[in-house]
């Protein structure tokens, strides 16, 4: 199958999106050599893939040089929801620090998926052109498609995503995945590649060992989990 980047999509033209699968990775402040881990295992099958960025860090000159790749944004509002954020006091100043690390973006996915008009509005006025803020999971049996935003923007919900996959205990085949018509975005996290995340209770009981991969690798789950997901898609790539 074909794997397509989530600028790629129009929703004026199915054949943007149809028969193409789409991969997306969340950043979520993991360590470099987490980060590292699924970097090099999608360079392994040569695929176009969306990195949502949360943080500066060394690997994303090397991304940025990889032309099968484009870097999104993961911005964190939930501080400003909370008044916890001691840096940025507003939306513009979310956008500021963040287009800073990637100025050319034009695509956003917040943390926790939080929107608002002025989130999105502000999204435009940065020219960003696509918004990954909504999932829909597969199991609505619902044909997704990309839609227009009263905004201007190109929304693009997810089918699939890691966490939501085992924390609803969801045992739905890849291989069933790839039979469903329409849009198929899948969300990632590298820190559920690593571990191979099977179910919340390893996810937590590691938390403290997440910023020591050495560590951490040591309770990488051996059975069938996040990372063979991903990897089973992968091996979908005609390349």
């Amino acid at each position: 199958m074909t794997f397509s980047k989530i600028t790629n999509i129009d929703p004026t033209i199915p054949s943007s999106y149809n028969d193409s699968i789409f991969l997306s990775f969340d950043f979520d402040w993991c360590h470099d050599l987490v980060l590292q881990d699924s970097i090099e295992l999608v360079n392994k099958y040569n695929v176009e893939a969306t990195w949502f960025v949360t943080h500066n860090t060394r690997l994303l000159s090397n991304l940025l040089k990889n032309e099968k790749f484009e870097l999104g944004i993961h911005p964190n509002f939930n501080k400003l929801l909370q008044n916890s954020n001691n840096q940025e006091k507003n939306i513009k100043d979310v956008f500021d620090k963040f287009l800073n690390l990637v100025p050319d973006s034009k695509v956003l996915r917040s943390h926790s998926l939080v929107q608002s008009s002025h989130i999105l509005q502000e999204a435009v006025n940065r020219n960003f052109t696509h918004d990954c803020n909504d999932i829909i999971p597969h199991w609505n049996k619902i044909t997704l498609k990309p839609w227009i935003h009263p905004s201007g923007l190109y929304k693009c919900p997810h089918f699939w995503e890691d966490d939501v996959n085992y924390v609803s205990n969801d045992k739905t085949s890849i291989t069933y995945l790839m039979q469903k018509k329409g849009l198929k975005i899948f969300d990632f996290h590298p820190i559920h590649i690593y571990l191979n995340t099977n179910d919340l209770d390893l996810y937590e009981q590691t938390r403290r060992y997440h910023n020591n991969p050495i560590e951490l690798l040591k309770y990488r789950f051996n059975g069938y989990g996040v990372r063979n997901q991903l990897i089973e898609i992968l091996e979908l790539s005609d390349n």
